[in-house]
């Protein structure tokens, strides 16, 4: 039985991703400038695949990139561990330092550090029971990035996938803490990726909104038919499979 050339179903980097050089591009460039970058897709037009992509391609360029999923968060305290987590993971380049800086910075916030079976570091974050202001923590977490890349000298990235789900978390308190912390970090670029539209223009296009015209806007489309069928007839020929025009 001849395999199956395509990956179906989960995300693609490298070759498996078709075309998208257009979009690669403006995210590298938003990156390198500093934005806070909108990526607005339909659902299955390969939208985290492009952020992974463009997370490999930066990081070959040193430059580190923190990839949290909304999809995952269950509740505000969820969120800021997981949003926590990737920022530490990131900056894992000085680990003892990230450790350091983290637990001087994150008052009440306990960040851990552990070895997987794979020698891969692990970050934890323990919310302290005798702060129980999840406010105030919530604001320590949102400044982490820009404090360690400031600590660090380097640029950090930060990739936010299903964006949108913040608004079932804490509503719109979150996301103007969000955009009240991150116009502030001079050091990290955002990219806020969403695949339900009509909430992710909501949320750029609306006056009413936190994140009113806070940054540019990339809107994913179909792949042109000529580039995909290039796509489609190299990984053919690449299988030993014909196809007949």
């Amino acid at each position: 039985m001849t395999k199956n050339p395509f990956q179906i179903g989960v995300p693609v980097t490298g070759p498996e991703l078709a075309d998208r050089q257009t979009e690669l591009e403006t995210i590298f460039k938003e990156v390198l400038a500093g934005s806070r970058l909108f990526l607005i897709s339909p659902r299955r037009y390969g939208k985290t695949s492009l952020l992974l992509e463009s997370r490999n391609r930066l990081q070959a360029q040193n430059i580190p990139v923190a990839y949290v999923d909304l999809y995952q968060a269950t509740s505000l305290a969820h969120f800021l561990d997981l949003f926590g987590r990737a920022v530490l993971e990131a900056a894992e380049g000085a680990v003892e330092k990230a450790l350091r800086m983290a637990g001087e910075f994150l008052r009440g916030v306990r960040p851990t550090m552990t070895v997987s079976a794979r020698g891969l570091p692990e970050w934890s974050i323990g919310f302290s029971q005798q702060q129980p202001d999840l406010l105030k923590q919530r604001d320590q977490i949102l400044a982490l990035p820009q404090m360690l890349a400031e600590g660090r000298k380097i640029r950090l990235a930060i990739f936010m996938d299903e964006f949108q789900e913040i608004r079932a978390l804490d509503g719109p308190a979150l996301e103007r803490a969000m955009r009240a912390s991150f116009q502030h970090q001079p050091r990290v670029s955002y990219v806020f990726a969403g695949s339900k539209e009509s909430l992710m223009w909501e949320m750029v296009q609306s006056r009413r909104s936190p994140f009113f015209r806070s940054g540019p806007t990339l809107s994913v489309g179909l792949i042109p038919p000529e580039e995909f069928k290039k796509y489609l007839s190299g990984k053919f020929l690449k299988s030993g499979m014909s196809v007949k025009p």
